[in-house]
């Protein structure tokens, strides 16, 4: 069953953040992730990839309901230009975790009709 171990990832993480001091909360900061996604890096796309599988996954399991709707196909560079173009025109989002101001952006910009 793939949701046992999906489940038991979010518990691994959960414990893993709870042991963690507060300053150290956040693996990737948001410059770190403006830096990555300047670039156009494997390391921003696969961020920004395991941020929408991330989210959607832990919105089903407690839900039922996604909370990113991407479109069939989507590329990964898109979703970097979205991020990308979040960062540049809202520099105040630079006090925010990388995976908030990700999630956030993408959210926006494709979010799921009432489910």
């Amino acid at each position: 069953m793939p949701w046992v171990s999906t489940v038991a990832a979010f518990g691994v993480l959960a414990c893993l953040t709870l042991a963690l001091p507060a300053a150290a909360k956040s693996m990737w900061n948001t410059d770190k992730l403006y830096t990555e996604c300047s670039r156009s890096s494997a390391r921003c796309a696969s961020y920004l990839a395991a941020v929408v599988d991330t989210a959607n996954e832990a919105a089903v399991i407690a839900t039922q309901k996604l909370v990113i709707c991407l479109p069939p196909r989507a590329k990964v560079e898109k979703l970097r230009k979205v991020v990308l173009k979040e960062l540049e025109v809202q520099p105040q989002a630079r006090a925010s975790s990388a995976a908030s101001v990700a999630l956030r952006a993408l959210k926006r910009k494709w979010p799921c009709a009432k489910q």
